[in-house]
């Protein structure tokens, strides 16, 4: 069984993942794009729900999860958000599968 690296690029208009095997392979890869008329928690929990049907598809071989770093610069309501949306991310991996995502 090939063990597998999920990536996420988080945001709440279109969230990116990726699967890589352990030697950095590009296996499969796809977005998550919550309806625009969403509030804002829906949309996190749209992307949650998205990402976590990824994740049960391989849940035997997923041995890391990784979330893009925020770049900072950003206008801080901005920052504020895609943080909250990284935090969610994090939980609901961790509670879910015992995945620490870095």
């Amino acid at each position: 069984m090939t063990k597998l690296i999920m990536g996420v690029d988080a945001s709440t208009s279109c969230t990116g993942w990726a699967f890589l095997d352990t030697d950095g392979k590009l296996i499969e890869y796809g977005k998550i794009s919550p309806p625009a008329k969403l509030e804002y928690l829906q949309k996190c929990d749209f992307i949650v729900k998205g990402l976590i049907s990824q994740l049960d598809l391989k849940k035997e071989s997923i041995i890391d999860v990784g979330i893009e770093i925020l770049n900072t610069s950003r206008n801080m309501k901005i920052t504020r958000i895609l943080a909250g949306l990284s935090q969610i991310i994090r939980y609901s991996i961790f509670t879910r599968y015992g995945i620490t995502v870095k």
